[in-house]
Order: C-alpha cells, then sequence, then structure tokens
C-alpha cells in the first residue's frame, strides 16, 4: 500500500503577498508562532499528497467537505507507515539472520 502512495513538493501561495512586517506587526499572530511562520513565508513550497490519488490507495485518510472538496487525514496515513516500517524491520531483521548463518553479517 505505502509503495502505491505519492508525495510532492508542492508550490504555496498561502503567503501571497504577505509580508514579514505585516506577520510581525499582526495582532493575529502570536509571539511563539511567528518565527516558525517567518520560515515558512521564506519557503514559498510545502510537502504533500493529493488527495484524488490517496483515495484510490487509502480512502479511509480522505475526508470531505460538505462541499464536496476532499482533505486528507495525515493522521490516519502514519498508523499505515508503522505498521510497514514493522513489516520493513522484520524483513530486514530476518535476513540480517540468514546473512548471520551463513557468515556473511556480523
Amino acid at each position: 500500500m505505502v509503495s502505491r502512495m505519492k508525495g510532492y513538493y508542492l508550490d504555496t501561495n498561502e503567503f501571497e503577498g504577505v509580508t514579514p512586517e505585516e506577520l510581525e506587526n499582526s495582532s493575529f499572530v502570536s509571539p511563539e508562532a511567528l518565527e516558525g511562520l517567518l520560515r515558512d513565508l521564506e519557503k514559498g513550497r510545502t510537502a504533500g499528497m493529493v488527495a484524488e490519488e490517496l483515495e484510490e490507495v487509502l480512502p479511509e485518510a480522505v475526508r470531505h467537505n460538505p462541499e464536496g472538496l476532499a482533505g486528507i487525514n495525515y493522521d490516519a496515513i502514519v498508523a499505515v507507515l508503522i505498521e510497514a516500517f514493522k513489516e520493513q524491520q522484520a524483513r530486514i531483521d530476518q535476513l540480517e539472520s540468514i546473512l548471520r548463518e551463513n557468515g556473511l553479517y556480523r
């Protein structure tokens, strides 16, 4: 399942037209959040997935709002990744054991 998922770097216009000064002077931005928001402003891109593609692989991770727009529940993806990592580690352990038995791994 994981091998069928696709991740992308996406250009973001989330902060289009926003200046650092506006963020610094905004009453809506807490001092704790300012540093992170300024870094996000500099990046201009984000990483993510396409909900319609993910829905074909893991429909449980996709939610639709009343207007029909699809969004991703990344928490659901984390659970799948944890299980995939565990399966992968079990396979690695098995292969290391075979190599050890044949004197090819310490």
